[in-house]
């Protein structure tokens, strides 16, 4: 599994997976903790910011630094569980319940915010575009 991702991570020419496990998600955040990977874009959710078709960079973003580091107009990369996939929005909210910080996210070419709060473990990174 580990070689599979280096070798979707290290592609400049591919794109995210339309549907990835959760379990994937998570052992891709861990691997790749501290570093920078490519990711290629589909949608037009964040145009015209981000382009569909466009390669972007993550910070893959440390647990222990992610709410110091991610705030309000950010952009992040985030796994949405309901559809299985990597999205990358704009945080318009961050809010702290219990130690863990959750955030509300909004594609810059949609008019309303997104449905579900990102809880930070969900959270890939901060984007770099």
């Amino acid at each position: 599994m580990l070689r599979k991702f280096k070798i979707f991570f290290n592609k400049g020419d591919s794109s995210v997976v339309d549907k990835i496990e959760r379990s994937d998600f998570f052992f891709l955040k861990r691997i790749y903790q501290g570093k920078k990977i490519k990711l290629l874009t589909s949608g037009k959710s964040m145009w015209p910011t981000i382009k569909e078709g466009q390669i972007i960079i993550v910070e893959v973003v440390t647990s222990q630094k992610l709410n110091l580091q991610i705030r309000k107009n950010d952009t992040i990369a985030f796994y949405a569980k309901s559809e299985k996939k990597i999205i990358a929005h704009r945080v318009i909210d961050k809010r702290e319940k219990g130690n863990i910080f959750y955030y509300r996210t909004k594609g810059d070419n949609i008019k309303s915010k997104d449905l579900v709060v990102v809880s930070s473990k969900y959270i890939l990174g901060k984007v770099l575009i």
